[in-house]
């Protein structure tokens, strides 16, 4: 089972709007920063940030993302493969600089 901050920041991904996700979620929007600031923490990288007013994912959001979504695919899959290979799929790339 995936770490709930993982559905917060799908959550995200999808409405890229920080209160809609927390309305979504029924949590409050602090709750929904305060998960992705966990995941950046935890991953070492920034994954989403703003430009120009919008949020955007970051390269590192992007793979992050791609991952998860894999994860949960492999999952409900009947053969179960991806298991195995958890582990070393789950870990996002960090910049040369690793600052947050």
């Amino acid at each position: 089972m995936l770490d709930f901050r993982m559905d917060t920041f799908l959550n995200l991904c999808g409405t890229m709007n920080y209160t809609k996700t927390a309305k979504k979620l029924c949590i409050t929007q602090p709750a929904v920063t305060q998960h992705i600031h966990y995941l950046e923490h935890y991953y070492g990288c920034r994954l989403f940030e703003y430009k120009n007013k919008t949020l955007t994912l970051t390269p590192q959001g992007k793979i992050l993302k791609r991952r998860i979504c894999w994860i949960i695919t492999a999952a409900r899959s009947r053969n179960g493969s991806g298991r195995r290979r958890f582990r070393r799929f789950i870990s996002v790339p960090q910049k040369p600089s690793g600052n947050l």
